[in-house]
């Protein structure tokens, strides 16, 4: 593959939804610090940054603009720019910005790979291809593999996801992030019983990740010990009181242990926090066929359909 990629300078009409995903992915991995602390912020973005700060990302992003046309070439502003843009959801934007950069310098790794992120929704290949050419140009990272794992899980194939995290692991079997991609991937393929002694090992070096305790419930509840998936549940909500998946399975096995009341009150709560939630969770999961009908008339009942309404 050749390290230059054409890219069609003018601005591209992509929305959120067809052609990007979540930044915070690459965001965690990625290496590349561009200001260190408060003490290093050069005093020409000091201005952008403060009104970043304050969340006026439209006058930050114009005042960088501004500074580009006197001086096209600086990358330390442009790459602020494309943060400013990430953080505003100003996606279009933000890609012709990291497009520019690249043009301007084309082995530039970081936005290599930043790219290949931010057009992961048009297709596992697309980012790919943008990975592949950092690759070409540093030689395999594990930082290159996350993003490849990442994106192919994100895009529905968890099972190239685990490949790829499988084989990170065995360079790198201490390292957390890794550690915790595999699991989230064998989660999302599945394959509980594979992931739950991983969970369980993930549990003790980061007890207050709150996904991580979600994860070893939905491991137990579908291998069959509800008392632990209810521990494990009830760990994630003390963490993180708002999280629906873990309201929503934590209910479930309540129930089928007979904590009927429990169960009642976490759907009591849950209405108010998210009320289309319950109602789904009522509507079409057998797990609460069990739950009485007046409970559901008097108390979640107002938009609930009958159960035999169910399709």
């Amino acid at each position: 593959m050749t390290n230059s990629i054409a890219l069609n300078t003018k601005r591209p009409s992509l929305s959120s939804s067809e052609a990007f995903i979540s930044m915070n992915d690459y965001n965690e991995i990625n290496d590349e610090d561009i200001i260190e602390s408060q003490d290093s912020i050069p005093p020409k973005l000091q201005k952008a940054l403060e009104l970043s700060d304050l969340g006026r990302t439209r006058e930050a992003a114009s005042y960088l603009e501004d500074l580009l046309l006197q001086s096209p070439e600086d990358d330390l502003v442009r790459a602020t720019l494309v943060d400013i843009y990430l953080e505003s959801e100003s996606y279009a934007d933000a890609f012709f910005q990291a497009a520019r950069r690249l043009m301007l310098n084309p082995t530039n790794t970081d936005v290599l790979q930043q790219l290949g992120v931010m057009l992961a929704g048009r297709g596992v290949e697309i980012a790919a291809s943008f990975f592949d050419a950092a690759k070409s140009l540093e030689g395999p990272t594990l930082e290159n593999s996350l993003l490849r794992g990442i994106v192919a899980r994100k895009l529905g194939d968890s099972a190239r996801a685990c490949t790829i995290f499988e084989e990170l692991v065995v360079e790198a079997p201490n390292d957390i992030d890794v550690l915790r991609e595999l699991a989230e991937s064998l989660i999302a393929e599945k394959s509980f019983a594979k992931a739950k002694p991983l969970l369980e090992r993930l549990t003790k070096e980061s007890p207050g990740d709150s996904e991580i305790w979600c994860w070893l419930g939905l491991s137990h509840r579908y291998c069959g010990n509800n008392e632990r998936a209810c521990n494990a549940f009830k760990t994630c909500l003390d963490l993180s009181p708002e999280h629906l998946q873990a309201r929503y399975h934590y209910a479930a096995c309540l129930l089928q242990d007979g904590k009927e009341a429990t169960c009642k009150s976490i759907l009591l709560e849950t209405q108010v926090l998210a009320p289309k939630h319950v109602r789904t969770w009522i509507n079409y999961d057998p797990a609460f066929d069990s739950i009485d009908s007046d409970f559901l008339r008097t108390s979640l009942m107002k938009s609930i359909a009958p159960r035999e309404a169910r399709s």
